[in-house]
């Protein structure tokens, strides 16, 4: 019962990565808004200064379309999960491998404590009827996927 080391490896990697860009496109959001804040300030300054309003006028409303963009989409983002430790599928790999063992063990406590622990892994099971059967629902995402196999 192993899982091929490269693979979680990757996995690791690459869900790390989708979430920072998820992570680095809210941050460039808020940093856009915050950007416009301040030209619109000085674009005030400038009217009070004696600026050719109309002309500023313009660019005004159209920073604050943009801002109200950025905002809209900002209340409908979410802030991505954590990211995964580097190590985190050794040390989930290293947990099952010594499940696997301890189920193995001819002493019946010590396989009664293994599969308890496995039954506390499992959140839920969710069965499907599919072709006058219960089937245990196959659609899970990625993640659980990957922890199914360390």
């Amino acid at each position: 019962m192993h899982a091929d080391p490269q693979f979680c490896d990757e996995f690791t990697r690459e869900t790390n990565r989708l979430r920072g860009d998820a992570g680095a496109a809210i941050a460039s959001a808020q940093a856009e808004i915050k950007k416009i804040d301040r030209d619109l300030d000085m674009l005030v300054n400038l009217i009070l200064r004696g600026g050719a309003a109309d002309k500023i006028n313009a660019k005004m409303v159209g920073l604050e379309a943009r801002k109200k963009e950025l905002e809209r989409d900002l209340a409908q983002a979410q802030e991505p999960p954590p990211l995964l430790h580097p190590n985190m599928a050794h040390h989930y790999r290293a947990q099952l491998d010594n499940l696997y063992r301890a189920l193995e063990h001819e002493d019946e406590t010590k396989r009664f404590e293994a599969a308890e622990v496995i039954r506390s892994l499992i959140d839920a099971i969710i069965l499907v009827p599919e072709g006058g059967e219960l089937k245990i629902d196959g659609n899970r995402p990625v993640e659980a996927a990957c922890l199914a196999v360390m």
